[in-house]
C-alpha cells in the first residue's frame, strides 16, 4: 500500500515539475487546450513502474514520457511528445543515469541522433 502511494506520489510530482516547466508566461498558460493532462503510470507485472507520462483528453501522450529499467526506479528513457507523436528531444540514459543516447524529433521524424561515448 505504501509502494502504491508512492508512485501516485511520484507521478503527480512529475505532472506538477513538466507542467509548470511547459507554460513560459500566465498569458500562454490561459490558451492551452489542455491545462491540467493526466498521468498515465504503466506498471509491470512484478508490480515495477515501467513507464510514465502525461495524457490528453483524448488519451495521446502529451508531454514527456520517462521510461525505468527493470528495478522500476532507474530512468532508461525521456521522450517528448505532442498530441502521441515525437516532437524535440528524446535522450536515453545508462544505469549510472548519464545520457549515451540523444534523438531530436520534429512532428515524429528524426531530425538528429547522436550516441555518446564514455567521457563525451
Amino acid at each position: 500500500m505504501i509502494r502504491n502511494f508512492f508512485y501516485i506520489a511520484y507521478a503527480i510530482l512529475i505532472c506538477m515539475i513538466s507542467h509548470s516547466c511547459s507554460y513560459s508566461s500566465s498569458e500562454e498558460k490561459e490558451t492551452k487546450a489542455d491545462p491540467d493532462p493526466e498521468v498515465f503510470v504503466r506498471m509491470r507485472d512484478d508490480g515495477t513502474r515501467s513507464s510514465a507520462n502525461q495524457i490528453d483528453n483524448n488519451g495521446m501522450v502529451n508531454g514527456i514520457r520517462i521510461t525505468y529499467y527493470a528495478d522500476g526506479k532507474t530512468i532508461h528513457s525521456k521522450t517528448t511528445f505532442n498530441q502521441g507523436i515525437k516532437q524535440g528531444p528524446s535522450n536515453i540514459y545508462d544505469l549510472n543515469g548519464k545520457i549515451f543516447q540523444q534523438t531530436n524529433y520534429e512532428e515524429g521524424k528524426k531530425l538528429s541522433y547522436k550516441l555518446l561515448v564514455a567521457g563525451s
